[in-house]
Parts: structure tokens; sequence; C-alpha cells
């Protein structure tokens, strides 16, 4: 129940209600009624919302990394450098 979930994770059960319902609105999660909330078996809707986020942290680098003033090759640098685990 969302009173369970919220007290579980310490939040406000309005919170969890709100963070509940957006995994619905996104098709990560289904409400049945009678039965509950079950995670969604549809893998396209899991790597889609994957790889949104992903475009949203490559655009979230990329501005930060232009506030810095690195260049696209400084950036590419440091994001191999990441990548491969070197410092």
């Amino acid at each position: 129940s969302v009173r369970d979930l919220s007290a579980e994770y310490g939040v406000n059960p309005n919170t969890m209600q709100k963070a509940l319902t957006e995994l619905e609105r996104t098709g990560l999660v289904a409400s049945r009624r009678g039965l509950g909330r079950f995670v969604t078996e549809d893998i396209r809707a899991v790597r889609e919302l994957g790889r949104n986020l992903a475009k949203t942290s490559v655009r979230n680098f990329i501005t930060d990394m232009k506030t810095l003033g690195l260049s696209l090759g400084e950036a590419q640098d440091l994001l191999n450098s990441q990548w491969k685990g070197r410092d």
C-alpha cells in the first residue's frame, strides 16, 4: 500500500502517491483494480525511458562542459578517460 511504502522509505504518503502516479504515467507501473500495482514487463518502455534519461544527462553534461569553458575535444577526452575508469 501507499502507506506501507511511504513508511518503509520514510516519506510522506502524498509524496509516495505522486511518485506512483508518475510511474504509471510513464508506463513503468500499471494499476490493476483490486490487485494492486505491478511493474511493467514491457522491455521497450523501460529501454525508451533509459534512452530519454541518457539524453537528458548528455544535454546536462554538454551544458556543464561549455559553462566550464572546455572544448568539444577536451570534453570527449574527459568522457573517454572516465568511461575507461581512468582519472
